[in-house]
């Protein structure tokens, strides 16, 4: 079940990172000023994803240890 749940937190926050990336660009191409804090946002999001994903295999290895 907690495999699941940080599973779809990964493909939401994947999914927004994509956003993300989409609206600096457009703003990079259409010369408006990026203030929005997009950046942070978005290293936010990567290092949230790369640390959950870091958790999930991490406790996917001890269960294998427990079961093997």
């Amino acid at each position: 079940m907690k495999g699941n749940v940080f599973m779809s937190m990964n493909f939401f926050i994947i999914f927004g990172i994509g956003i993300g990336i989409y609206l600096m660009v457009y703003s990079f191409m259409e010369n408006i000023e990026v203030s929005t804090g997009i950046p942070v946002i978005l290293g936010t999001l990567i290092g949230y994803s790369i640390y959950s994903t870091y958790e999930l295999t991490k406790m996917r290895r001890i269960l294998l240890e427990l079961v093997f």
